[in-house]
């Protein structure tokens, strides 16, 4: 059941990552978090992907953990933390990937799908999704990775109002909060993230590396020195994708990039 509920396709060098238990809304079971973790770890070194998209199958993104599972790890502390560890190293991968990562987010986002949705650098929503971070409901805590990426995202007055009432936010209100980056129909959200992509894969894969790499530790997510910040900026105008690009600038042509 594992390997048909988190699925990977790739195709014109966009990995397409599928939360696929639609029955049970996609809620995350502590298999397919290992096994989400697999697969990141797989297309990170696929030399073909440039993205990762990241979704959820019947209209629905992911409910979050499956809580009759975790409910079975309350009298067992040890199960308790390996379970807890696991999602936590899932999305600090996601994180952390060494390629850009977009969310595309249908219908239901709640609890550990939201926190899946932040741990991606980008999220794109349908006008049927719909967010909520509910620990708060159940007598727990978000994580304090969790809560330093919403914090990120939409600043601390906003975080504490989701985190303290657990109440649904509409992917309208997400946008209005910088919690998502793009809003589309249902019908268009495959269309919209599909050219975020493609728009981001033409592009220089060895600076968007560098990007992440400077945010990560802008953001306090890494520990960058201020000579390790001025080394990845130096190196970017001695690397092949600079010499490339300004070459395709002058000649007025598309810049073919290479991975490297």
């Amino acid at each position: 059941m594992t390997d048909s509920a988190v699925t990977l396709s790739i195709h014109d060098n966009i990995a397409s990552i599928c939360i696929n238990r639609p029955e049970r809304k996609n809620a995350m079971s502590q298999a397919m978090w290992l096994r989400l973790y697999e697969l990141l770890c797989e297309v990170e070194q696929d030399p073909e992907v440039r993205v990762v998209v990241l979704t959820g199958s019947g209209g629905c993104f992911s409910a979050g953990a499956d809580i009759k599972e975790f409910a079975g790890f309350a009298s067992d502390s040890e199960a308790l933390k390996a379970s807890n560890a696991q999602i936590m190293q899932t999305q600090l991968k996601l994180e952390m990937l060494n390629r850009p990562t977009i969310a595309m987010v249908e219908g239901a986002c709640v609890g550990g799908g939201c926190g899946l949705a932040l741990a991606c650098d980008m999220r794109v929503a349908a006008e049927s999704a719909f967010f909520a971070i509910t620990p708060a409901k159940l007598g727990l805590l978000y994580s304090h990775r969790d809560t330093r990426r919403l914090l990120a995202l939409v600043g601390p007055s906003k975080t504490k109002e989701l985190l303290f009432t657990g109440q649904r936010l509409s992917a309208q209100a997400a946008l209005a909060c910088g919690f998502i980056n793009k809003l589309a129909t249902t019908d268009d959200v495959q269309t919209v993230t599909d050219e975020l992509a493609a728009t981001i894969a033409a592009n220089s894969q060895s600076a968007i590396r560098g990007i992440k790499t400077m945010l990560a530790g802008l953001e306090g997510v890494t520990d960058l020195s201020e000579s390790e910040y001025l080394t990845l900026f130096d190196d970017a105008f001695s690397s092949a994708d600079c010499e490339e690009g300004l070459a395709a600038f002058l000649d007025k042509r598309a810049a073919k990039f290479t991975w490297g």
